[in-house]
């Protein structure tokens, strides 16, 4: 029973760090235009930004809570949690930038003055949201779930 509930308190500190970071996403996405004149395109830009911060916010609560679950598994107090979050993080961050140069590839043979800025751009907020939150993610399931008695 108190395994249980050591991978819900991870899982709900996972999902409440992708909810965190989608709405970041919606903020920096709509400073980019003015809400109130979205476009004329179906989506709009609103609809956009709304459809990137769901994407990021299913994409970063679903490895924050494989992270949380697996501290909150493993009885990881706040240090063993954050290197178990670093891990976790690294793996998906390693598998998203290969996918992300695999997806560029064909323009960046062609152009890759024009695609640089973009891949970096990429995996720079890859890095910033896995394997700099994910860290952040287990040392807080480990300090909650090291509480726990039993």
């Amino acid at each position: 029973m108190m395994k249980l509930l050591r991978a819900l308190v991870g899982l709900l500190i996972g999902i409440g760090y992708g909810w965190v970071i989608g709405a970041i996403t919606l903020r920096l996405l709509r400073l980019t235009f003015d809400p109130r004149y979205p476009g004329p395109m179906i989506p709009d830009k609103n609809g956009w930004a709304m459809f990137t911060a769901f994407v990021v916010t299913v994409i970063t609560a679903f490895c924050a809570a494989l992270a949380g679950i697996a501290v909150g598994l493993a009885r990881a107090n706040a240090l063993r949690g954050a290197v178990i979050g670093a891990g976790v993080g690294a793996g998906f961050f390693l598998l998203f930038t290969l996918l992300n140069v695999i997806g560029y590839w064909g323009w960046l043979m062609r152009e890759p003055a024009h695609v640089w800025p973009l891949l970096l751009r990429d995996v720079g907020a890859t890095f910033v949201v896995l394997p700099l939150g994910l860290p952040l993610v287990g040392l807080i399931t480990g300090l909650i779930t090291s509480k726990l008695k039993g």
